[in-house]
């Protein structure tokens, strides 16, 4: 069963505090990596239903019905369900991984603020097109808020043949979304890796 999600990273610091420069790459960064921390913590997970799936039930619906095309649409409807629960279970995956790689960075980022470090003009033009990289993976992701569990919660007492094409219509939106949150944090956590290791060489 999968749960609500929770708040599971620590309290964000303040950019201001932590950075001087306003312009600097590094407070770009700071600032995008704050905000991706505080998205994974209102991201609404595909829930086992609270009110039971029913499967036993569609199945029997299908096998009173000659309506072949009915038949479709309700194996559609449960297979894309259970590609919504994979994808969840890898979703939470990625969600533990970035709940240990984002606060990492940030130390790094706190590391090179303490030892007053400047970053070369070189070091600028390779690690801002990465901070706009991340912008836009966290852009993503904040745009799936609302469009997955609480979609389907709307279905609640639809799961009938009368509403089989909204329910249809309604779990390929959510698949879509929920495709979107998985890639766009593949992406995210991709980036931070990539920026890590410029870190590391810097702090070197």
């Amino acid at each position: 069963m999968f749960l609500n999600a929770k708040s599971i990273f620590a309290p964000l610091l303040c950019a201001v505090l932590l950075l001087g420069c306003a312009a600097s790459p590094l407070e770009r960064l700071i600032t995008e990596v704050s905000a991706s921390q505080h998205q994974l913590t209102l991201i609404d997970d595909v829930e086992e239903e609270q009110v039971p799936f029913q499967n036993a039930w569609l199945n029997a619906q299908a096998s009173a019905t000659e309506d072949l095309s009915t038949n479709e649409k309700i194996a559609l409807v449960l297979a894309i369900r259970q590609r919504l629960l994979n994808q969840q279970a890898l979703f939470v995956d990625l969600r533990l991984e970035a709940q240990t790689v984002i606060p990492a960075l940030r130390e790094k980022i706190q590391l090179l603020k303490e030892a007053e470090t400047t970053l070369t003009e070189e070091e600028k033009s390779l690690l801002s097109p990465y901070v706009d990289d991340l912008k836009s993976a966290r852009i993503a992701l904040q745009g799936t808020r609302g469009l997955v569990q609480a979609k389907l919660v709307t279905l609640r007492g639809q799961y009938n043949l009368e509403h089989i094409d909204v329910v249809l219509a309604t779990y390929q939106e959510v698949e879509i979304a929920m495709n979107t949150r998985v890639e766009s944090l593949s992406i995210l956590l991709s980036i931070i890796a990539t920026i890590d290791t410029m870190l590391i060489s810097i702090i070197a």
